[in-house]
């Protein structure tokens, strides 16, 4: 069994170019509409966001890119070090928005100068929490 989770982002608005900023020790595979990397406990998949969407009302930006995580339930403590290391690269070395959400519920949000994110995340943000607002949970959008 499975559980997912999705990175949306404005930079890089490339899917090769953000999955690789994710998963930067590994093999990006690249098909016609998106891009690949597979790891030991997760399944990651970058494709450019198409409209119409509701992403604008979700997140309060328009994301160029998501990454679709696929994460094994099998491996959970595995899947979990392997995605929080992939967001930590990812915020680490973009710059942009970013949204994070877990079973289509949003744990991370980057907006501009505003960076919240849920307290059980916070081990995916780098260098700390330095820069972002930690809380309980975020507000969803209704």
């Amino acid at each position: 069994m499975s559980l997912y989770s999705v990175l949306y982002a404005t930079n890089p608005p490339a899917p090769e170019a953000a999955i690789a900023a994710a998963f930067p020790t590994h093999v990006v595979q690249v098909a016609s509409d998106r891009s690949l990397v597979q790891t030991n406990a997760v399944n990651a998949s970058a494709r450019r966001r198409t409209k119409p969407n509701f992403d604008l009302e979700l997140f309060g930006f328009e994301p160029a890119v998501s990454i679709y995580l696929v994460i094994d339930k099998d491996r959970s403590v595995e899947a979990r070090q392997e995605l929080a290391a992939a967001i930590r690269s990812f915020l680490d070395s973009t710059s942009g928005d970013v949204a994070l959400t877990y079973l289509d519920t949003i744990v991370l949000n980057r907006v501009g100068a505003t960076a919240v994110c849920a307290a059980s995340y916070a081990d995916m943000l780098p260098n700390g929490t330095a820069g972002w607002t930690i809380v309980a949970e975020l507000p969803q959008p209704e």
